[in-house]
């Protein structure tokens, strides 16, 4: 059975119906459909005396499964004499080349300081003018930023274990002495690991880009799943070359993809004129000459 008419290559028309019950179906269950790579189908054959092809086999996995497995791939091997296509399950390498790029926190903003190293990094001087000046000012910017991100913030996630730590040595003195002074503490630690929860709800909020809670749900395993889906969404699995064929290694991905943005930039510039004459000739006449002198 298949959850989605992309599952399906044919001439056929499918019930939407119940392909909107399967997916319906699995969305409850709460798991999802692992993406593989290789061909989009796993299973074809004869219908009605033409080929058809559905992808009816899969592997569904839970947020724990995605959050414990993250380095494993999924890969539909090609067909033999099989009518359905083997599914290999393994460890795959993180393709990832080159330093991570910069990302605006949103909780930046929230802090008082913030806006002060904003401004004493654009008004120190530079040289240059135009696009190239304001490229230089991001650059710098950028590194500025990031460096108070270190100082300030570090890292989110060990400030909440410490945090954590902080309040359970505060409630034990507490609990020992109550007072002024371990009331005080107390109260300051719980302060201190509620700003850092905020802080990493924040954190996932963004990379998740989801801006509402179900059921008022605060954890961030909500989040941290929907993180999942997309970067399962960016992977790049394969790609098609100029010859026509798919590319799937990781190191030929990248050439193919340097190849054909050199071959971009070095081709002959099109002018305005011939440009135009491009786009009038891809739009289709549909007022004739005797309605345009009518108009007249």
């Amino acid at each position: 059975m298949i959850a989605d008419e992309g599952e399906y290559l044919g001439r056929a028309p499918q019930n939407i119906t119940t392909l909107n019950d399967f997916a319906d179906c699995i969305s409850r269950c709460g798991v999802k459909t692992m993406v593989a790579s290789g061909s989009q189908y796993t299973w074809t054959g004869i219908q009605q005396g033409r080929r058809v092809w559905k992808c009816l086999d899969r592997i569904l996995m839970n947020v724990a499964w995605q959050q414990q497995f993250t380095a494993l791939g999924l890969q539909h091997l090609n067909w033999t004499s099989l009518d359905h296509y083997p599914l290999l399950l393994g460890l795959v390498a993180d393709g990832r080349v080159g330093s991570w790029p910069f990302k605006f926190q949103h909780m930046w903003v929230k802090h008082p300081a913030f806006l002060d190293v904003v401004e004493q990094s654009w008004i120190q001087p530079l040289e240059g003018y135009g696009m190239f000046l304001l490229a230089q000012k991001l650059k710098r910017l950028r590194k500025a930023l990031n460096e108070w991100n270190r100082s300030t913030f570090g890292d989110i996630f060990a400030n909440i274990a410490r945090a954590e730590d902080e309040v359970r040595h505060a409630e034990l003195r507490l609990e020992e002495v109550e007072n002024e002074e371990t009331r005080m503490h107390w109260s300051h630690a719980q302060a201190k690991l509620l700003k850092c929860l905020a802080d990493e709800e924040t954190i996932w909020k963004q990379k998740a880009k989801v801006k509402w809670l179900k059921d008022g749900d605060a954890n961030t395993r909500f989040f941290h799943s929907k993180l999942l889906d997309k970067l399962a969404k960016l992977s790049i699995r394969r790609i098609k070359s100029s010859e026509g064929s798919y590319i799937e290694d990781d190191q030929d991905i990248g050439a193919e993809a340097v190849s054909y943005f050199k071959r971009l930039m070095s081709s002959t510039p099109t002018s305005p004129e011939q440009a135009m004459g491009t786009l009038l000739q891809n739009i289709p006449s549909i007022v004739t000459q005797r309605q345009n002198d009518h108009l007249l």
